[in-house]
């Protein structure tokens, strides 16, 4: 059977019931009898939602390179079901009132009728609304009829052609104007190289292929050779023969005027001292061979870290830079002890002048302050000790008393100068490395991983980039490494290390990756003295030649060259750390 079947039924029943209550109230109409009102019929159920259409399809896709295709027609929606008929209100009509007694009572209020609910019938055809009854109580909410089934969604169309490409944006702003570079001077070319003729300074001549700058009227004929060490031979043999010692990764150097170079065997932890004029070698401090030190910094668990003592008895960790007094002391700057360790050269002592033995950056007194492997040293006349803090990215001072304070720099590496009348503590370097000054009182400071030389005007007044190339990079200023020659910023390096200044002011420079020695004039001149530099950087020139005349800066080769020095007769000590010998 049908559900409108069912509710025809369903309403037939309703009609006969509503019709034998019609007749009871005729009834007790007629007899004056006071009628009860009767209770109101249910409401009737909501008939069940028809099922939703299904969605229409998507729209074709569009032709190639032409406009987007249209969006697919949506499918009609689906039909709402039939509503079920209104149930019939219950048939309890309202009892008349009795009348009024001359002068009596009031009559009773007449029974409530019984009028039933009607059932919910189920969702179809509306019903016709049935007689409003009298208002009885009312009936039940029939139950609500079940949602019509969703119709499917209609197939998504094709996405069409992507659309012409829109109109170009507007032009950016301008970036930054870059550093202007400084004026270059003019150079004669004169052919090919004779030593017997007389050159001017700017003249260009050919050597073997490479052009060449003459940097003075007559070029010194440089003369490399070897003073002490044994060609690629680790160790640490000391002999009256130079050529038959054995150095192990030897760093820093210094010369007295005595014909002394003083060494940093840095990986034997020994300071040697080689004679200029036979190259025998002696070990005058360090290695702890000796016992009887004294513990200098302990460990965390309160073990000796490093010693103080005479001669043998001290121990270091790698010793790096080196510098000399005008009282005969030698200053250490020991690496891995974080330390300025101080050698009285006539009696041997060792004593730690500054630095805690851990790594850190306090300003203070003595032990009291740290460093972060400290790697160049310059004394100064007047008994201030300079020191490239390396790891700290600072430079540090040291007076005659100790007392540590920092003059340039910050902890973070970067690359900033600084002009008059900016504090120096907010310049940045890099890994600084050598450290010299000229006669003018000029500070002159190896950037290593900036590939500059910066200069420190007198009076920490300001902080600028001496040579070397540098650029501009997202808004910050950084160092270009390179081999060229050439004025300014038009020279690169790859890796300075350790400076020297002689008593012209010309500055030399070991450029580690570029295995070669530069030298800079104070016109900011920069060219290669030894070292083939033409075919730099290292891997590809590195090894080991001695070379005699101006095209020594050809045939001679070096293998990682670190520390250098210079007597008072501008006679160059390198330390040619790769090849383990003393050049």
């Amino acid at each position: 059977m049908s559900q409108l079947d069912s509710l025809n039924d369903q309403l037939n029943t309703q009609f006969t019931v509503f019709e034998q209550h019609i007749q009871q109230a005729i009834s007790l109409i007629s007899g004056q009898t006071p009628v009860a009102i009767g209770p109101q019929g249910s409401t009737g159920s909501t008939g069940q939602a028809g099922p939703q259409g299904p969605t229409g399809f998507t729209g074709p896709i569009g032709p190639s390179g032409g406009p987007i295709g249209p969006t697919g027609f949506t499918g009609p929606t689906g039909s709402i079901g039939l509503q079920g008929a209104t149930g019939f209100t219950g048939n309890g009509i309202t009892g008349f009132t009795g009348p009024t007694g001359t002068k009596g009572e009031p009559g009773t209020t007449g029974f409530t009728g019984g009028g039933y609910t009607g059932s919910t019938g189920p969702t179809g055809t509306k019903g016709e609304t049935g007689f409003s009854g009298t208002t009885g109580f009312t009936g039940s909410t029939g139950p609500t009829g079940t949602p019509g089934i969703i119709g499917t969604t209609g197939f998504t169309g094709a996405t069409g052609d992507t659309g012409a490409t829109g109109p170009t944006g507007t032009q950016g702003t301008a970036g930054t104007t870059g550093f202007t570079g400084q004026q270059g001077i003019s150079f004669n070319w004169k052919g090919i190289y004779n030593p017997l003729l007389t050159y001017n300074a700017n003249d260009v001549v050919l050597i073997n292929g490479s052009s060449y700058i003459i940097a003075q009227g007559v070029p010194a004929p440089y003369s490399i050779t070897t003073l002490a060490g044994r060609v690629g031979q680790a160790g640490q043999i000391n002999e009256a023969s130079g050529l038959l010692s054995t150095f192990s990764t030897p760093v820093g150097s210094v010369v007295d005027t005595s014909g002394n170079i003083y060494i940093a065997d840095s990986l034997n932890n020994v300071i040697r001292r080689v004679s200029t004029s036979t190259g025998a070698t002696v070990t005058i401090a360090g290695g702890g061979s000796i016992s009887g030190g004294i513990p200098a910094g302990l460990d965390a668990s309160g073990n000796p870290r490093y010693l103080n003592g005479t001669d043998l008895r001290a121990t270091f960790n790698v010793p790096y830079g080196l510098a000399l007094d005008t009282s005969g002391n030698l200053f250490v700057a020991d690496r891995g002890n974080h330390s300025i360790r101080k050698i009285v050269l006539l009696t041997g002592e060792v004593t730690t002048l500054a630095g805690s033995g851990f790594s850190g950056s306090n300003d203070g007194l003595g032990v009291a302050a740290s460093f972060n492997k400290p790697s160049g040293l310059l004394m100064t006349t007047g008994g201030i000790l300079f020191v490239c803090d390396t790891d700290n990215n600072k430079i540090r001072q040291i007076d005659a008393l100790g007392n540590v304070t920092t003059v340039a720099g910050k902890q973070t590496s970067g690359y900033v100068d600084v002009s008059a009348g900016t504090t120096l503590l907010n310049a940045q370097f890099n890994n600084p490395i050598g450290i010299t000054m000229d006669l003018n009182g000029n500070i002159y400071v190896a950037d290593t991983k900036n590939n500059v030389i910066r200069q420190i005007t007198p009076g920490f007044s300001s902080i600028n980039t001496f040579v070397g190339n540098k650029s501009i990079i997202n808004g910050n200023v950084v160092g270009v490494s390179g081999h060229n020659d050439g004025v300014g910023f038009q020279a690169s390096f790859n890796l300075p290390y350790f400076l020297v200044c002689d008593r012209y002011n010309n500055i030399f420079v070991t450029d580690l990756g570029n295995n070669c020695i530069r030298q800079i004039t104070q016109s900011k001149l920069v060219v290669t003295i030894a070292g083939s530099i033409a075919n730099a950087p290292d891997p590809y020139n590195r090894g080991y030649i001695d070379a005699t005349g101006l095209d020594a800066s050809v045939f001679a080769k070096f293998f990682k060259p670190i520390g250098l020095t210079i007597n008072e007769n501008g006679i160059l000590y390198i330390t040619d750390s790769g090849n383990q010998l003393i050049r």
